[in-house]
């Protein structure tokens, strides 16, 4: 359990919880664990992992790029991306748009070049799933045309891709959803300004948010169309 208001001087009687102290600190209750031997004035006590996280949720008001990458190793079944900008603003891509715009050939993207390929293939492999969703206006922008073109190379490797031509009713919410189906999902909300560069993205784990990006997933992977499907149809250059 988390609560906002400070202690009074009894502790509760109702389990784990972590109490925000409105100092900057928090104080954590939990279950007396003797087996470690811990300096005079200090204890250790057990509480759920999961409390943890749902005191990040009310405390933290972003997540650091660390944690973030962590996340990736942390999920143990699935993984599902929700994309909706028309347009990512990362400096690192900048070369390989320039070089496809050019019509050059892209830089090489595998296992030996990538980390992110290289984790793609690994994971895969290991039996984990990776789905992402791209919901897109038509026509389409210049830079969801390059992202086609990497889209096929991370199909490759094991994820799969889905295109969904965006309606006036949305999706318009970008985030990554964790092992939805498992006993400890969770989510990160991405957050981008309106050029499409990266904002402080939030780590979530409250039922409520889990269920409703879980049940977008869903309906969006349903709604969707497999990426070579979509690319054969509209028959665009990618």
């Amino acid at each position: 359990m988390f609560r906002e208001e400070p202690p009074t001087g009894t502790a509760t009687d109702s389990g784990p919880e972590i109490v925000d102290l409105g100092t900057g600190e928090v104080m954590v209750q939990g279950w007396a664990d003797g087996s470690v031997v811990v300096p005079s004035g200090e204890s250790l006590v057990r509480i759920p992992a999961s409390l943890i996280l749902q005191t990040a949720d009310r405390l933290d008001t972003g997540i650091r790029s660390i944690d973030f990458n962590g996340c990736f190793d942390r999920f143990r079944d699935a993984a599902f991306r929700m994309e909706t900008m028309q347009r990512y603003t990362v400096d690192e891509d900048e070369p390989a748009i320039a070089a496809w715009r050019s019509g050059r050939a892209r830089p090489e993207f595998s296992v030996r070049t990538s980390a992110w390929a290289a984790r793609l293939a690994a994971t895969t492999i290991a039996g984990k799933s990776w789905r992402r969703v791209r919901a897109v206006d038509l026509p389409l922008s210049e830079y969801v045309r390059w992202e086609m073109a990497a889209y096929a190379e991370s199909s490759v490797l094991g994820e799969e891709i889905r295109i969904l031509t965006r309606t006036s009713e949305g999706p318009d919410e970008d985030f990554w959803l964790f092992d939805a189906a498992g006993i400890d999902p969770f989510a990160i909300t991405m957050v981008y300004d309106e050029k499409g560069r990266q904002g402080e993205h939030r780590l979530v784990s409250d039922a409520d948010t889990i269920r409703s990006y879980s049940d977008l997933a869903d309906a969006t992977w349903k709604a969707a169309v497999p990426l070579n499907e979509f690319v054969a149809v509209s028959r665009r250059t990618i």
